[in-house]
């Protein structure tokens, strides 16, 4: 993947049926929807000040706390500037 600045983001919102799921459960259904959408799997997450203190990302991903993210949504991109090897990827 060429190194682009630009990031094309995709925003998880999580229904009322699954709020009272914990972060990290809630984390995974939104990572698995973005592998089976886009064939990648995200590296970088953008999360509410709230999220950011309960939730513990896997390995390779790297959170960002925002305060224009509110709980129950979660940002998720493919940062080409991240290069750390996320679990079970091959590196390029």
């Amino acid at each position: 993947m060429a190194k682009n600045k630009i990031l094309d983001w995709m925003m998880w919102q999580i229904d009322d049926g699954q709020a009272a799921d914990p972060p990290e459960l809630n984390l995974i259904r939104a990572i698995q929807y973005y592998n089976e959408k886009y064939g990648l799997v995200p590296n970088r997450l953008e999360v509410s000040q709230k999220w950011a203190k309960q939730l513990t990302a896997p390995t390779g991903i790297v959170v960002t706390r925002s305060r224009s993210i509110p709980p129950g949504q979660l940002m998720l991109a493919l940062d080409p500037d991240i290069s750390e090897t996320l679990p079970g990827k091959r590196p390029a």
